[in-house]
């Protein structure tokens, strides 16, 4: 008889409750083939979306730590004859316990399979210190992990620079459902931007507000800027767009997904200017309604957008007035707007959740 492989997925408390990384698990889960896989899922009370997906057993260990979880897959994991088993796990604390349980269970029994979420060549903790520690506990770490799933070819990259085996590498692309959208066009006399996602250093909320407010000086027509997301720095921005007196600034908080793609899609850019970003999930997602991105040059961005789809942004450098002319070439031209939108949805179709679940799905029926 052949059974269904098993993969439990381990998402420590706290790790990722809101943003890509939790949408990108429910979009897989939803739609992997239940009858090759017997999924379950150990994770918190406050991922209530993912304890929601048809076919899958959800876990809610009441203490989260190595020993309830090494109980729990002992109890619920016997080894079985020509039966696989995988723990698939999706953050540093995740990547730990993982490997504890590994150790425990022996390195033949159980594969370990771990996706990088955060980490790119671009990415620099404020802690220069501590930032060596992290590099230096993915390195030993992922010697005991079977696959590391990078979600870009930057991630790749980064992996590759602080001495992680090639072999041991799979990119695999995050990916979205694709809805129906037409090409966007313009001629509102609001030139709207949109941005999503956690306020916090890393997205570099600042340095947007001053590019808002210098296109606001500085072009001929109204710019409007909707900042939708939550976080530790939301305080501080809200100050600090006080500070510096921008107009037109709107702050929606965290939106049901209806209500978000509603906000994405009444505006003409998509703005996203992170010192790091692993892939820009929420990029995608505005791009696939056909709104135009205007991103910065790290990271997994530059895979989703150039010349023809969109602006990118040198940090490393004064771009404000190359963005200026670029907004004012592409805003007021209904026809190149347009021409611009109609790539930009066609570029998004690459990314297609079939082809992440397909892929996913390969990398566990061969690992």
């Amino acid at each position: 008889m052949k059974h269904k492989i098993r993969i439990l997925y381990y998402i420590p408390g706290g790790s990722f409750s809101i943003g890509g990384a939790n949408s990108q698990l429910y979009v897989l889960l939803k739609n992997i083939n239940k009858d090759l896989f017997d999924v379950e899922i150990i994770g918190n009370e406050n991922l209530v979306r993912l304890q929601q997906i048809p076919g899958i057993k959800y876990t809610n260990l009441k203490k989260d730590n190595v020993i309830e979880i090494y109980k729990h897959m002992k109890a619920q994991y016997k080894s079985c004859e020509n039966q696989k088993n995988i723990m698939h796990v999706l953050s540093m604390r995740g990547l730990l316990v993982g490997v504890l349980i590994k150790l425990l269970r022996s390195k033949t029994e159980i594969k370990l399979v771990y996706t990088e979420n955060l980490w790119t060549p671009d990415l620099h903790l404020r802690s220069r210190v501590r930032e060596v520690i992290h590099k230096t506990i993915l390195r030993i770490a992922t010697e005991f992990v079977d696959k590391v799933i990078c979600v870009s070819n930057s991630v790749k990259e980064f992996f590759l620079q602080i001495g992680v085996g090639k072999d041991k590498l799979q990119v695999i692309y995050n990916g979205i459902e694709i809805t129906s959208s037409s090409p966007k066009s313009t001629g509102q006399n609001v030139c709207r931007f949109v941005t999503v996602g956690s306020i916090n250093w890393v997205k570099d909320h600042k340095l947007m507000l001053e590019v808002i407010k210098y296109l606001q000086e500085n072009l001929p027509f109204v710019v409007e800027f909707i900042i939708i997301g939550t976080g530790d720095l939301k305080s501080e921005i809200e100050k600090y767009s006080r500070e510096i007196a921008i107009n037109n600034l709107r702050f929606l908080g965290w939106l049901d997904y209806s209500s978000l793609q509603n906000e994405v899609s009444k505006s003409a850019f998509y703005i996203q200017l992170s010192l790091s970003e692993s892939f820009g999930v929420a990029v995608l997602e505005g791009m696939s309604l056909g709104v135009v991105p205007i991103v910065s040059n790290r990271g997994g961005l530059v895979e989703l957008v150039n010349e023809k789809t969109g602006f990118i942004c040198d940090l490393d450098k004064d771009f404000k007035q190359e963005l200026k002319t670029y907004v004012q070439k592409v805003f007021p031209n209904p026809q190149l707007y347009n021409e611009i939108s109609r790539r930009v949805i066609k570029k998004s179709k690459q990314f297609k959740v079939s082809c992440m679940v397909e892929n996913y799905s390969q990398l566990y029926l061969s690992i």
